[in-house]
């Protein structure tokens, strides 16, 4: 013969293992969202000032000649994108910088 308990545990005396599971999930998403939310503010306090001042004012848009073709456009855009290109690689070069080339 087995003794069945017929009582129930007291709140002083219950273990975690005698906590519903959801009321466990619900605490695990709490302090899943609780340090989620301070990573973010301790991200936005060490680097996010830095960040926004990096990015700038978008570029102005491309000055329209009416006396040029499409075509001859597209070659002068992709004239001064390279020779942009040329300069910024100076630049680093100047600065130390190892660059690899782009194959042609």
């Amino acid at each position: 013969m087995h003794h069945i308990a017929t009582t129930a545990p007291s709140s002083a005396n219950s273990n975690k293992e005698d906590l519903d599971p959801v009321l466990d999930t619900k605490l695990a998403h709490r302090w899943h969202v609780t340090l989620s939310l301070g990573g973010i503010a301790l991200g936005l306090q060490i680097g996010g000032s830095n960040a926004l001042a990096a990015r700038g004012p978008p570029p102005p848009p491309p000055e329209e000649d009416p006396n040029v073709s499409g075509l001859e456009a597209k070659v002068l855009s992709s004239k001064k994108r390279k020779e942009a290109t040329k300069e910024a690689v100076a630049k680093l070069r100047k600065r130390g910088k190892t660059i690899s080339e782009p194959s042609e």
